[in-house]
């Protein structure tokens, strides 16, 4: 599949060699007895191979670097096909470390598992460089922290049992940079334990390239998301952040054929917490996206800049299904309208300004969005020929000859203007 391996996409630069002591493992048990021995600042070097994982794989040790050998993430496959484990790689109470250079495959519900509410939580992890191939709920989950005290001001969460919010720690620093998420085809009730049970809550949509809780100072750059989709196409956003994240970048990523870019931020609650505070979304590339290229819930003052979304499938041309509202609540829809910037409910301080977007359907923004700013965001229609250099392929760089184009009648200029209170 010639999209996974475009010339263009950004190319990671190598890491430094180990500096400390390795450990060489050739077999899954000489790997998982590795996890259990590794101290603080060693290496795990895995000998190129495919790896058929019996269960889960933790990393519980500070700054442990997991990588192939090779450095050829192809060479090296982690693969969760017949593990008795939903979860492929997990980390638990562990600060610092880092996995590079390799791919986890074939699993039923998360692939690199953070598990930011055991014990002290984890922090400053990195993944760099790996593929994150079928995983069938998300390629990286990270959940909130552990319980804070009541007087603590952290935001409050939802609880998983129902009852009510309380506030929990922050997942902190954490870096997940130039990967490739992708599956072979939509998601099937049959690929998530889960969904076959509960075959009418989500619809076999319950999926997405990263979901992240509670984030404060992550970075998600130079990535590549293709093929994220759930059985009836309301699948999570490719890039899903929500729950009281803040400070997080979100650079350079390019996103294919996914049933949504971003969902940053939902409507659901805590109704007293954002979901959203000071993030940076710039200078990332969305294509055909099915329901929404980005959209924005519950920010405070975010910047949304300088991205390009192009969804060339006119509204007559899309299959019913699954749609989304503006705070990503799931619906049927016989006639769904993909819209490139879907800006939700309940901002604050919001700008979105300089993004270019290509296709049937402009800016969409919900009565009751907030306050925020709109600054020259064009809007192509209809574009003949393409600003773009290849579409068809997600390469969305412009042209030499775009600026004609660009300033062509199909571009409907500026889109400038303050809303405030909803009004």
């Amino acid at each position: 599949m010639d999209m996974l391996s475009q010339s263009w996409y950004p190319q990671p630069p190598p890491l430094p060699s180990p500096a400390g002591k390795t450990i060489r493992v050739t077999t899954v048990e000489e790997l998982f007895a590795a996890a259990r021995n590794v101290q603080p600042g060693e290496t795990i070097l895995i000998a190129d191979g495919h790896y058929m994982m019996p269960t889960v794989f933790t990393i519980t040790t500070d700054r442990v670097i997991v990588r192939s050998e090779s450095g050829d993430r192809d060479k090296v496959v982690l693969d969760g096909a017949d593990s008795a484990h939903g979860e492929l790689f997990g980390f638990t109470e562990c600060h610092g470390s880092t996995v590079a250079d390799l791919t986890i495959q074939n699993i039923m519900h998360n692939g690199f598992k953070f598990n930011g509410n055991v014990g002290r939580s984890v922090k400053d992890l990195t993944i760099h460089n790996c593929v994150m191939h079928n995983i069938w709920q998300r390629g990286v989950k990270s959940v909130s922290g552990p319980e804070a005290p009541a007087d603590s001001d952290l935001p409050p969460r939802p609880s998983a049992d129902g009852t009510p919010p309380v506030p929990r720690q922050f997942v902190d620093n954490c870096t997940i940079r130039y990967c490739l998420f992708y599956n072979d085809r939509p998601k099937r009730f049959e690929d998530d334990s889960y969904e076959l049970e509960n075959p009418k809550k989500f619809g076999g949509n319950y999926i997405a390239g990263l979901d992240v809780m509670s984030a404060r100072g992550w970075t998600i750059s130079d990535n590549v998301l293709i093929g994220i989709k759930g059985r009836t196409g309301g699948a999570r956003g490719a890039i899903f952040m929500w729950q009281g994240s803040e400070d997080v970048r979100i650079e350079r990523n390019i996103v294919i054929d996914c049933d949504s870019g971003m969902w940053l931020g939902l409507s659901y609650p805590p109704d007293d917490s954002r979901s959203c505070v000071r993030y940076l979304v710039a200078n990332n590339f969305v294509t055909r996206a099915r329901c929404a290229g980005i959209l924005l819930s519950r920010h405070a003052g975010s910047r949304i800049l300088h991205n390009t979304i192009c969804d060339p499938v006119d509204i007559a041309d899309r299959p019913a299904g699954t749609d989304i509202d503006d705070g990503g609540v799931l619906f049927d829809n016989p006639e769904p309208r993909s819209r490139p910037l879907r800006i939700g409910l309940d901002n604050e301080d919001l700008l979105v300004a300089d993004n270019l977007l290509s296709g049937p359907s402009d800016i969409h923004i919900n009565e009751c969005a907030g306050q925020l700013q709109l600054r020259h965001n064009p809007w192509l229609r209809e574009t003949s020929p393409s600003p773009f250099v290849d579409p068809d392929r997600g390469d969305l760089r412009l042209t030499p000859e775009a600026g004609e184009t660009l300033t062509a009648g199909a571009v409907l200029e500026d889109n400038c203007e303050d809303i405030g209170d909803g009004q």
